[in-house]
């Protein structure tokens, strides 16, 4: 029990907890717009691309907190350093308005503004192990997220041009 009140395991599972809420917001966002755009006639295609994507992302929360609880180790810097990504992270969701979505339409939003989409979430997996001990996880999670997010690109390259064939939202 003593761990559990422990201050920087306390502050690790607020920041944890806060990302968490963070990507649930996203995600309810991600899935009004995704209804959005198929209702306007979106074709939707790569589905298995947004399938690794989203289990990455569990699969790295679920590193973190348990690592945030196991380590009780908050390095600050690299918590700070990750607020400018969030920031970042949420104004870029923002100019793309209804046209984000985490399931991949066509034709795709505008290219810059994904691709710094597909920046902050590594830059996300590169910093916030470090603020946790658990420098090792970055790597990790880094090549696996450069993996995805190059086929996503190549995805969404493809799209552009319509060499993509339609799949039914669900």
């Amino acid at each position: 029990m003593e761990r559990f009140f422990d201050t920087a395991a306390g502050d690790a599972q607020f920041a944890i907890g806060a990302l968490l809420l963070l990507r649930l917001i996203e995600y309810t966002r991600a899935r009004r717009n995704a209804e959005i755009l198929a209702a306007s006639s979106a074709v939707e295609y790569g589905r298995g691309n947004h399938q690794r994507l989203a289990i990455l992302h569990g699969v790295w929360l679920f590193a973190l907190t348990y690592a945030a609880v196991e380590t009780r180790v908050m390095w600050w810097p690299a918590l700070i350093a990750f607020v400018p990504v969030v920031a970042l992270r949420l104004w870029t969701l923002r100019a793309l308005g209804e046209t984000w979505s985490l399931r991949l339409f066509a034709p795709p939003p505008e290219a810059h503004l994904r691709r710094r989409i597909f920046w902050t979430t590594l830059a996300e997996f590169a910093l916030l192990p470090f603020a946790f001990g658990a420098w090792f996880l970055a790597p990790i999670f880094v090549a696996a997220g450069v993996w995805i997010l190059r086929e996503r690109a190549a995805l969404e390259d493809r799209a552009a041009t319509g060499a993509i064939p339609e799949e039914p939202f669900q």
